[in-house]
C-alpha cells in the first residue's frame, strides 16, 4: 500500500495515522510539522516551542497506545526523529545544536537506555534499512544507529 495522506492539524495527522495503522502496514511514516514550525517561528527551546512539543507528545502517546493495545509492539520499531536541530530561529550552521538530529527508538529489539551514537539526519534511512534487513547502497553516507539496539 503506497498511500499518502495529508492532514491540516496535528490532531488530524494523529487520526489519519491511527486509521492507516489499522491496515497493518509494513512501513509507516507519520510527520508532525509543529515542532519545526515552532522552532522557526518562536525559536528552539522557547516556552512556545515546548508547548507544541507537549501536544506532539500527547498525540504520539495515542499512536503508541494503539500499537500496544493491538499487540503490535512485539514486531514494531518506532523511531521518533527530527530532520535537524536548531538554535535561535534557524539551523544550517555548524553547531552541535543544529547538526545533531534528535533521535529516539522504541520497540522490538531496541535496548532501553541512552543512544551513544551521534545521529545525523542521513543516519535515519540507514537505520530503517538495517531494521528491515536491507542492505544500504554503498553511496549512502549514513550509518545505522546501532547503539539503539545494543550493538556496535
Amino acid at each position: 500500500m503506497n498511500d499518502v495522506l495529508h492532514a491540516q492539524s496535528a490532531e488530524e495527522v494523529c487520526s489519519k495515522g491511527l486509521e492507516y495503522l489499522a491496515n497493518n502496514p509494513t512501513l509507516t511514516f507519520i510527520y508532525f510539522s509543529g515542532p519545526d514550525g515552532a522552532g522557526h517561528e518562536k525559536g528552539w527551546g522557547t516556552p512556545e516551542y515546548y508547548e507544541v512539543v507537549r501536544l506532539q507528545d500527547a498525540l504520539l502517546g495515542q499512536l503508541l497506545d494503539y500499537l500496544e493495545a493491538n499487540d503490535r509492539m512485539k514486531d514494531t520499531v518506532v523511531l521518533f526523529v527530527s530532520d535537524h536541530g536548531g538554535t535561535g530561529n534557524g539551523h544550517g550552521g555548524e553547531t552541535m545544536e543544529e547538526m545533531e538530529t534528535p533521535f529516539l527508538a522504541l520497540g522490538c529489539g531496541v535496548k532501553p537506555g541512552e543512544i551513544t551514537d551521534v545521529v545525523a539526519d542521513y543516519d535515519v534511512a540507514a537505520t530503517i534499512a538495517w531494521v528491515l534487513g536491507l542492505e544500504a547502497p554503498q553511496a549512502w553516507r549514513g550509518r545505522p544507529v546501532l547503539s539503539a539496539f545494543g550493538k556496535r
